[in-house]
């Protein structure tokens, strides 16, 4: 009787464990879904917003004589970058 509830129980305990096992996976890989999603929002709002400074840059440059030395210190980016954006933009039209 003892070995019979000794086996009830073992097979009690391994069940659990597979549940939570299995609820562990499914909330794992919904984590990870759901961070690839926001991961690819974040993307989109980046390039979004890397354009519009691209094109304030062309603009300052182009239209203001703005330096393109002022233009890498007020962004943080290379001399080189900003004249890459400048052309860039003027060869997009």
């Amino acid at each position: 009787m003892s070995q019979d509830i000794d086996i009830l129980l073992n097979e009690s305990l391994e069940k659990m464990n597979t549940s939570q096992l299995k609820q562990d996976y499914d909330d794992t890989f919904n984590g990870l879904a759901e961070s690839l999603y926001e991961l690819t929002n974040l993307k989109i709002m980046s390039d979004q917003f890397t354009n519009i400074r691209n094109n304030l840059i062309s603009k300052l440059y182009k239209n203001h004589s703005v330096s393109a030395i002022k233009l890498a210190e007020a962004t943080g980016l290379s001399r080189q970058m900003i004249h890459n954006i400048v052309k860039e933009n003027d060869d997009n039209g």
